[in-house]
């Protein structure tokens, strides 16, 4: 968000919480708001979210995969130190 503030991009944000944020915004894991507002902007910029060890809620990642049939994990790769065991490498996974 910073980075993309520094460069005036062009977005209105509209934070929503999940995870511990959102039990500590005092409500659940996965707000229906913060749903509401995926749904309507068709976009979520998403960091880690909280699942504790153990019990106490479901994983808030595995909602959002469902919810949303999100199952792809997209991963750039790129050689960053040349002389490891391969070289050039630029793929994405």
């Amino acid at each position: 968000v910073q980075i993309l503030d520094a460069v005036n991009a062009p977005f209105e944000w509209d934070r929503q919480f999940g995870g511990l944020a959102g039990i500590e915004q005092g409500g659940e894991p996965m707000p229906q708001a913060t749903l509401d507002s995926i749904r309507r902007t068709k976009l979520a910029l998403k960091g880690p979210l909280t699942t504790p060890v153990g019990g106490g809620f479901r994983s808030v990642n595995v909602r959002l995969r469902e919810t949303f049939g999100l199952y792809a994990n997209v991963r750039p790769a790129k050689t960053l130190v040349s002389g490891g065991r391969y070289d050039d490498i630029d793929i994405v996974l």
